[in-house]
């Protein structure tokens, strides 16, 4: 029997929130080697990442290397009233502002830019490419629309331990193209 989204949601909420913030550095460093060895970032990609929030793995030092070889990094912006979540431009180390979910984004004057790739923060992930987010459906809903729009690549950034054998789903989640963790990069076969 399967865990149903909220129970697996709350168990990775728990998990993320007692892990040791040593161990959490330590796997951020991982995270951003692993990436760096298995995708290549040319100027002018468009790279959107996110601040992270509730324990989420830190992706900080990578959007700063992708800043520094010249990639347009956009962080996520979720519009309350739309329910729809949309990137806009960014400098790495730029002004932030407070989301309407508490979480850190560019102003409202900062640039819509979408994105040719995209580092989804997540909960849970399995084998086949889906991932439990906080259940509002945003990235799912956003990814979606972004494919039907261009080309873009959505990877999952996680800790290891957060791989479980089966992610609950629906018709609305959307596969990610693959995960990165501190060990590993889970190239998803489609």
């Amino acid at each position: 029997m399967h865990k149903s989204k909220n129970n697996l949601r709350i168990e990775m909420l728990s998990k993320r929130k007692k892990y040791p913030f040593a161990f959490a550095k330590r796997d951020s460093l991982g995270l951003k080697q692993c990436i760096l060895n298995n995708i290549e970032i040319t100027p002018n990609t468009v790279v959107a990442g996110y601040v992270p929030i509730h324990g989420e793995i830190d992706i900080t030092e990578t959007l700063d290397f992708f800043s520094r070889v010249g990639a347009v990094l956009v962080l996520p912006v979720i519009s309350k009233d739309k329910l729809e979540i949309y990137f806009r431009n960014w400098v790495f180390n730029g002004v932030l502002e407070r989301g309407d979910f508490n979480t850190f984004q560019p102003s409202n004057k900062n640039k819509i830019i979408n994105p040719d790739l995209i580092l989804v923060p997540l909960l849970a992930f399995d084998k086949k490419g889906y991932r439990l987010g906080y259940g509002k459906g945003f990235y799912d809903k956003g990814i979606y629309s972004l494919k039907k729009e261009k080309d873009v690549l959505a990877f999952g950034v996680a800790y290891d331990w957060q791989e479980v054998s089966y992610v609950p789903r629906n018709k609305f989640d959307e596969r990610l193209d693959g995960v990165f963790t501190p060990s590993r990069f889970l190239k998803i076969k489609r």
